[in-house]
């Protein structure tokens, strides 16, 4: 009853503020007595939509999601609203206003996009499908880490043909979907004036697409010789004339073997909390809450959920053993750190952090686990151990580029 309560005072009081911006004359006044009213609901809608999205996550599963974000395509999608954010450039003069109504317009132009009924549907549907998703390998249904594993360092080359397979199979129950999914994006996108939904973002973000199609093409130009040459030594390594994907990986499985046992799945939340109290991040003193156990109906991949920054993080991951487990936890707990962190009079710019300038953040965070002096220190690896895995991993930062750009061009 409160929560019904609370949502029909909710609804009643946007259409109060929303009619009132529906005033033929707009002035300044008017302008931000709706972008205080728009920024108000969203701050509670996104903490709500956080919550509900950290349960299906984490359970499989979320009774109020779909309610809320019925609440959230309400409240962003008012045309009146909408329209008088865009023409109210001019008539904001404070820069903090300024690029509250950028925010705020951006949102909701997102969400014509987003809000449409049938694309969040699919899309949440999608979610849900490759959150409960576990493939099928040698009659058993097994965890995404595992097939990762599997294929990366058994050593029957068939075995890890299915592994791979087996770990990309869930792309077979998602693609008729995502086909449709992307087709409606790019319709609806194509109705507010831009070429595809991809260009939305990248115009709403402040990307140009000729600029990173080049970078893209840069890179791809800068790595090639060197990728060749790596490519070449792995073929002499495993004796074969051509190379898949699940050769490539299993040429570092010796190196990646011995660093794995430095990295029990027991103590990398404890290596993690030490080094980063080293450097002023006392992981117990911060309001971050750790989900770390696999289970049925739980993300079989990792996430940090700003649940209500900087008062409520949370994160979510399958800790396993290895090197590669304690870098993926060491990553979204740099995006959760960084959130503590954020300290901003308005939730819209609490909310506003760049995706590029997050990433940059949590990789630089990750980073720690490949620094000798981070490994001579918290898993207590030897010198010898230390040299063969930089080397390796300078070459398969190389190989990671190039598959990073595979799905860019993708």
């Amino acid at each position: 009853m409160r929560k019904l309560f609370f949502t029909l005072t909710l609804v009643f009081a946007a259409g109060f503020v929303l009619s009132s911006c529906q005033k033929r004359q707009l002035t300044a006044e008017e302008v931000l007595a709706c972008l205080d009213s728009l920024e108000m609901k969203l701050e509670w809608l996104d903490y709500r939509l956080a919550e509900e999205s950290w349960e299906l996550y984490t359970e499989g599963r979320s009774d109020s999601l779909e309610f809320y974000r019925e609440l959230y395509d309400y409240v962003t999608s008012d045309r009146e609203t909408f329209e008088h954010l865009r023409q109210a450039k001019q008539l904001l003069t404070d820069e903090a206003d300024q690029r509250r109504r950028e925010l705020a317009y951006s949102t909701l132009l997102l969400s014509r996009v987003e809000a449409r009924r049938d694309i969040a549907r699919l899309r949440d549907s999608l979610a849900v499908v490759d959150i409960n998703y576990r493939a099928e390998f040698e009659g058993e249904k097994r965890s995404a880490n595992f097939l990762y594993r599997t294929y990366r360092t058994d050593r029957s080359r068939i075995r890890r043909e299915i592994a791979y397979r087996s770990w990309c199979s869930v792309g077979l129950e998602l693609a008729d979907g995502l086909e449709r999914l992307f087709r409606l994006r790019n319709q609806q996108a194509r109705q507010l004036g831009y070429n595809n939904f991809l260009a939305m973002v990248f115009a709403q973000q402040g990307f140009d697409p000729q600029e990173y199609l080049a970078l893209l093409r840069q890179l791809d130009s800068l790595s090639e010789r060197q990728y060749e040459a790596i490519l070449d030594k792995a073929k002499g390594k495993l004796g074969l004339n051509d190379l898949e994907i699940w050769d490539l990986a299993y040429a570092y499985a010796d190196i990646n073997g011995e660093v794995d046992r430095y990295f029990p799945a027991d103590s990398q939340l404890l290596y993690i909390k030490r080094s980063l109290k080293k450097i002023d991040f006392n992981l117990d003193k911060l309001p971050i809450y750790f989900d770390l156990d696999s289970r049925e109906g739980k993300s079989q991949f990792a996430y940090a959920f700003p649940i209500k920054p900087p008062y409520d993080l949370r994160v979510l991951a399958n800790v396993t053993d290895g090197l590669y487990s304690t870098r993926v936890l060491l990553h979204e707990i740099g995006h959760a750190v960084h959130f503590t962190h954020v300290a901003q009079d308005r939730p819209l710019f609490t909310n506003a952090l760049s995706a590029s300038w997050a990433e940059g953040m949590a990789q630089f965070i990750a980073a720690l686990c490949d620094e000798r002096s981070w490994l001579e220190t918290y898993p207590y690896m030897s010198a010898e151990v230390i040299d063969r895995y930089i080397a390796a991993k300078q070459e398969r930062d190389i190989i990671y580029l190039r598959t990073t750009l595979m799905r860019l061009y993708f």
